[in-house]
């Protein structure tokens, strides 16, 4: 029973956590630059969010869709966690989940679901059988 209820609070918890992360972010950011050192910190990061959403857990973690050198690679894996982002693995599962039931039952987010499970849903745990084959093969994606 306690695990049954910790495992439907992962979710909520993890975007708690960085929803205060992002709310003490904005309150010592506003209040302590600039308003110009404010707007180009916050939207530098949301370019760096976009390029690690778009083009590193979308088109290449999910699709495969191009050849990373390892460095950039790494560099996003890393990067990523250190955003507070989910694990590769979990976007793409669920990813891949959501292209393959697209607005069916089973699609991991869509119109069938409220508005905090389709923002919840990447703090969600997938079922393993959907996470790409070769993660499992690439040891940096174990840790």
């Amino acid at each position: 029973m306690l695990f049954k209820l910790l495992d439907k609070l992962n979710g909520k918890i993890h975007t708690t956590i960085f929803m205060l992360c992002s709310l003490t972010y904005a309150y010592l950011t506003f209040f302590n630059f600039t308003f110009t050192e404010w707007l180009t910190a916050t939207l530098g990061g949301l370019v760096v969010f976009g390029v690690v959403i778009s083009a590193y857990y979308h088109r290449y973690c999910s699709h495969r869709s191009y050849k990373m050198p390892r460095w950039a690679e790494l560099t996003m894996l890393f990067g990523s966690t250190a955003m507070l982002q989910q694990p590769a693995m979990g976007w793409a599962a669920t990813h891949i989940s959501h292209h393959k039931f697209a607005d069916q039952e089973g699609d991991p987010h869509g119109h069938m679901h409220s508005l905090l499970d389709n923002f919840l849903v990447f703090n969600k745990v997938p079922p393993i059988r959907t996470v790409p084959r070769w993660m499992f093969r690439d040891k940096a994606y174990l840790i």
